[in-house]
């Protein structure tokens, strides 16, 4: 037989549900909002209890923006740790009714018939086994819903809950509101405006100071706070210390945190009774520095940074009067320039490179600077690091220019740049002889060594002006000949011309007593039209071949009597060097035979001087006979008396020099070798007279061709009187 497992008809389940659902589910919402409230309390206690700690510790301690910065995190970490824990977390778990049960149970501690969860749960799910057949009755289930409703139905579930927690709630949150109120106004009866700067301090990050009895001030902080100063640079700190009370200030220091390298603390120089300075040493790397005085301390950084200045000053000209395909002359500075001087008119482009990046450049005012000066050119910025000034040279420029850095703002050390003005001046020209004095013969030849003209802008030709001037005659006065042209150029790019001419005096019809006079002149036309200039007049006085050949012999003769004397002292240094007993006494004879050298020089010199001077004026004749007299003397004389001195004496000096160590076989090698110098010496004056001789036969010579030349001519002047004569009559 078969048991109906159906509910009764006139069951009301349905209803005992719904109302016990209601009750529990009125009771979870009542411990939901509690436990959000007190999960909402516990972190804001939390937070402001750290907020107002910070106060204390940051008035205290004036913390750093980094450390503010972490604080903060921990903070805001604490606060919602507590707000997870507390709140967030046992909301996510599901609160049904026979969970509500449950929890309403671990709070009474309920056990056994007490518990409520059981009763619960029967009367909201045994309903559910309605219609199964291996079940209970549903005479039974509904007997057993309808016991536990009822005994459900008289119990007050909300007296599970603490009615004191609120209470505490709300006495934890007026202590965490009045508590941070009370700090802060004491901390705010401690110093004036101390949660306004701390307000900003912590909630703008800024790095205002409390406001104390003492006040620092750095002086040349930037907007952020840092010093800036130039790198590798001595620099000084300066503050400005005061006190509230007007007490005295009685020490100031100042720690310094490097980057690099070890703390160190020093003490601020008072200079009055507010200020402090110290001077630094160069820095290279960022410093944390801290100013401590009285009851107050400034942290700031110092920052290095590149002051500006001149890494590169390039100056770029052009004339006007340049062909207008000639590229600009560029002037690249590299500290060993002068200063630059241009034409007028020159059209100049300055360019100015700096070492960083520059905000400006400026001129440095002067107070000194005239008034009807020329106007400073405009400055204009080229780059980043550029700057470039134009203008049309007209007068001397003088300015001095500064750099401000675009990054730390620093100044450069005034520039001081100068461009001159430059006169265009007329060519300077030089004519140099050799060979002869300035007295020739009339058949001279005179060697122009150096014809050299220079100018500014280009020589355009050089020439060489020859007058002659003569007195006592029927054609006396200043006669000027042709220009001797030696180098034009149209376009007159060579600054200079070096060039040489050998004078031929006979085609200038001379004769002696007159003057003839050599200039060198040079033009250049490439700028106000051309200019000449001349150089210093070379005079030359003629004479007769006698009166220069006298003179010239009396010059070898004086070289003779020096060359004697050198032989005179040449025996007296080989009689010591016989007398000598040991090196010393030998050596004591070197200073002497320099001396002797020395003049054997001297007449070699004068010998060759007076030989080419006598080939050049053509005392022996011709120009063939000239050059053949020389080739004769030179052989004679000139290259074995240079060879005297250059071999013969040298060796004999260096064997005097090492007499010191000589033996008695070594000093009187050294006195035989001093005859021999004198046989040598006394051979090369035989040869001298000989060729004295020889002139004095050559003058007399030249006598003699010169009266039958003068009697042939006053023959012929006669001859052609009387056929004059003859035909007249």
């Amino acid at each position: 037989m078969s048991t109906l497992n159906a509910p009764p008809p006139s069951s009301d389940l349905p209803g005992m549900q719904q109302k016990l659902t209601a009750r529990l589910m009125r009771l979870g919402a009542r411990i939901r909002t509690r436990i959000a409230f007190d999960a909402l309390v516990r972190g804001l206690a939390v937070v402001l209890a750290l907020l107002t700690l910070s106060v204390v510790l940051d008035f205290w301690l004036e913390l750093s923006r980094p450390i503010r910065v972490l604080y903060w995190l921990a903070t805001l970490a604490g606060g919602a740790h507590f707000l997870y824990h507390y709140g967030i977390k046992p909301l996510r778990s599901r609160l049904g009714p026979v969970e509500v049960a449950e929890a309403v149970d671990v709070a009474h501690g309920h056990a056994g018939t007490q518990q409520l969860a059981p009763r619960v749960a029967t009367v909201l799910q045994l309903p559910e086994m309605f219609g199964d057949e291996e079940a209970l009755s549903g005479q039974m289930i509904h007997d057993a819903v309808g016991r536990s409703y009822r005994s459900l139905e008289d119990t007050d579930f909300g007296a599970a809950l603490n009615s004191k927690h609120m209470m505490q709630c709300s006495v934890v949150l007026l202590a965490a509101l009045i508590v941070p109120g009370i700090v802060g106004g004491v901390m705010n009866s401690v110093g004036e405006n101390v949660l306004g700067t701390w307000a900003q301090r912590w909630f703008m990050l800024a790095d205002t100071p409390y406001p104390r009895n003492t006040t620092i001030e750095v002086l040349g902080l930037d907007e952020d706070g840092r010093l800036v100063i130039p790198a590798g640079e001595n620099f000084t700190i300066r503050t400005t210390i005061t006190n509230k009370d007007e007490s005295e200030i009685k020490e100031a220091r100042l720690v310094l945190r490097p980057e690099q390298g070890k703390k160190r603390t020093e003490a601020l120089a008072k200079f009055d009774p507010t200020d402090f300075r110290l001077d630094m040493t160069p820095l290279t790397e960022p410093a944390v520095a801290t100013v401590r005085a009285g009851d107050q301390e400034l942290r700031f950084e110092i920052v290095p940074a590149a002051r500006p200045r001149l890494t590169g000053l390039k100056l770029s000209h052009k004339h006007p009067g340049e062909p207008a395909d000639a590229k600009p002359t560029v002037i690249d500075f590299n500290g060993a320039e002068g200063e630059v001087s241009l034409l007028e008119l020159n059209e100049v482009e300055l360019v100015l490179t700096a070492n960083v990046a520059i905000a400006e450049a400026r001129y440095v005012l002067d107070e000194n600077r005239d008034e009807d000066a020329p106007p400073l050119p405009a400055i204009r910025q080229t780059g980043e690091n550029e700057f470039t000034l134009k203008w049309t040279h007209k007068e001397r420029q003088r300015f001095r220019i500064e750099l401000v850095g675009k990054q730390a703002g620093l100044i450069s050390q005034p520039i001081p740049i100068s461009v001159g003005l430059k006169i265009d001046r007329k060519p300077s020209v030089r004519v140099r002889s050799s060979g002869v004095g300035p007295r020739i013969t009339p058949n001279a030849l005179i060697p122009l060594t150096e014809i050299k003209a220079s100018d500014d802008i280009g020589v355009r030709d050089l020439s060489l002006m020859i007058a002659r001037e003569r007195t006592g005659s029927d054609d006396k006065g200043r006669k000027d000949f042709d220009p001797i042209l030696r180098y034009e150029d149209e376009g007159a790019i060579q600054r200079e011309v070096l060039d040489k001419h050998e004078l031929e005096v006979d085609q200038f019809e001379v004769r002696p007593t007159d003057v003839l006079r050599v200039t060198g002149v040079a033009t250049d036309d490439r700028y106000v039209g051309r200019q000449t200039g001349e150089s210093t007049t070379l005079t030359f006085r003629i004479v007769t071949h006698k009166e220069l050949f006298r003179e010239i012999i009396a010059r070898q003769q004086q070289a003779r009597a020096a060359f004697r004397q050198a032989i005179e002292n040449s025996r007296d240094v080989h009689a010591s060097l016989l007398q000598a007993k040991n090196g010393t006494e030998a050596l004591a004879q070197e200073r002497r035979f320099r001396s002797i050298r020395r003049e054997v020089w001297k007449v070699s010199n004068e010998l060759a001087k007076s030989a080419e001077e006598m080939r050049l004026n053509r005392l022996g004749g011709t120009k063939e006979d000239g050059n053949q007299a020389y080739e004769s003397m030179r052989e004679m004389i000139l290259d074995p008396l240079a060879k005297l001195h250059s071999q013969t004496m040298e060796a004999q000096l260096q064997a005097l020099l090492s007499a010191q160590d000589a033996d008695a076989a070594g000093l009187a090698e050294i006195a035989d070798n001093q005859q021999e110098l004198i046989n040598e010496m006394n051979n090369l004056l035989a040869r001298m007279d000989r060729w004295d001789e020889l002139l004095d036969a050559i003058n007399q010579l030249s006598e003699v061709i010169d009266q039958q030349e003068q009697l042939k001519d006053k023959i012929d002047k006669l001859i052609d009187e009387q056929i004059d004569d003859l035909f007249d009559e």
